[in-house]
Formats: C-alpha cells, structure tokens, sequence
C-alpha cells in the first residue's frame, strides 16, 4: 500500500496536487482500502513523474492531460505535444531575438527612448544646425515622435526625406533657425503682444520651408499626422498657439 502522502513524496508534489490531478482526470482514482484510503501503487507514481517532467518542460495540466490520455498506462499525444511546445518555443525565442536585437540599438544610442529614424533625424538637424537650442530639440523631438506614431513607418519616411531636403540647404536651415528661436521666446510673453504678429508673418513665409508639401500645411499636407499636429498643439504656450493660428488659414486650421 502507498498513501497519498508517501506518494507525494515519491513522485516529487504535494498531496494537494495530487486530489488536483484527480479533480482534473490526469490521474485515474485509485482503489480504496476497507478504512477508506486510497491505495496507490507504482504505476500512479510512474505516471505522476510523467506529469511533472511534462510540466517542468512548459505544458500546462490541461496539455498534459490531453497528451497522456485517459489511459493511465501511457498516452499517445506526448510527442505532439512537444512538438507543438518546441514549435511555441522556437516562435517565442524569435520574438525575444526581436526584442533583444532592438534593445541592442538602443543602448547603442545616447538616446535611450526615441526611435532610430527620430534620432537619426535630430542629429542630422544638430549637424546642421548646431546652434539649435535645447527647448528647440525637444519640440523637434516630439512633434517628430507624434508624426511617426500617427502616420506609420511608411508615411514617416516620406516627412524625415522632406526633412531633410530642407537641412540640405544651409540658407533655409538658418531662416527657420532665427524664427525657431523667436518662437521659442514667444513662451514668455502674452497672447495679444504685438511680437506675437510679427512671428507669425514669418511662419507664414516659412511654412512652405518647415514643411514642405502640396500646401505648406501639416494638417493639410496630404493628411500627415492631423492628430499629432494637435496633440503637438496642446503643448504649446497660449502666445505660440496665437502666432500659429495668425499665420493663415492653413496654419488655423492646424491649430483649431
């Protein structure tokens, strides 16, 4: 006779386990004794060490029963089964590749959080434009994030070739520069200054410069990030919104 705990023993679990394995039928009720205990024998430790290999490999209780079927002798389904495991691994430890290669290039990069094409973009522009201030950049930088969220790889690539067409030329990376500093100092003063005006007579000049397109629109240009755009917006202080929206109409537009 064996006990439900000297079996728990044997086979490497619990006793709880074990009236689990019953509950669920991946162990056959054993015959009981006249007191009412039940009477395991080598068979049902044989059969829980199958279990437990099984599980230890990745397959869940329900798999294993399936697997081993309802004969406790030995089950038919064990080697496909395993082989549908080794089939998960192997998709799994492709995605885990995935992830591991993409971390590898950004630890590669200073910029830990932005992705390769964005940071690639923003050096190009300190290349170019080396005097680019840091409130500047991180404008740069999160209206190109929102972009590329919004318009997918495909869209973003045709805005970062526009891009960089621009810092390209020397004369207009200047233009923009100047009137990127004046509207960074937009963030201090009120709404109604009259510098605000001034400012936005220049995007106005600029537009077809800082983004190059059909209509010097971003919520126009072929439909590039309008929600981006506005979420760009959003950041904005009240003085910068105005000079946007004084701009024109297409620059209203955006910042309606």
């Amino acid at each position: 006779m064996v006990s439900i705990g000297a079996l728990a023993r044997l086979a490497g679990t619990t006793t709880r386990t074990i009236r689990h394995s019953h509950a669920v039928g991946l162990l056959p009720e054993p015959s009981r004794l006249a007191n009412g205990y039940r009477d395991y024998d080598a068979h049902d430790a044989a059969r829980l060490l199958r279990v437990r290999r099984l599980v230890e490999l990745g397959l869940s209780l329900p798999e294993v029963t399936a697997a081993l079927g309802t004969d406790p002798t030995e089950g038919t389904g064990v080697r496909d089964a395993l082989l549908a495991l080794d089939a998960d691994l192997a998709r799994q430890a492709e995605t885990i590749g995935a992830r591991r290669r993409q971390l590898a290039g950004l630890l590669a990069r200073a910029d830990l959080t932005t992705s390769e094409q964005v940071a690639d973009l923003l050096r190009d522009l300190t290349t170019a434009a080396p005097g680019t201030g840091p409130d500047q950049l991180s404008r740069e930088r999160d209206l190109l994030e929102l972009l590329e969220t919004a318009g997918g790889a495909e869209e973003f690539t045709g805005i970062a070739d526009r891009y960089r067409a621009v810092l390209a030329d020397p004369a207009a990376v200047d233009r923009i520069g100047a009137w990127a500093a004046r509207f960074e100092a937009l963030a201090g003063v009120a709404a109604a200054d009259p510098v605000v005006a001034e400012v936005a007579m220049e995007l106005r000049t600029l537009g077809p410069e800082l983004f190059p397109g059909p209509t010097g629109s971003p919520a126009e240009d072929g439909g590039h990030g309008e929600t981006a755009w506005a979420a760009f917006l959003a950041a904005l202080s009240p003085a910068q919104r105005r000079c946007i929206e004084l701009a024109g109409p297409g620059w209203a537009t955006c910042a309606s």
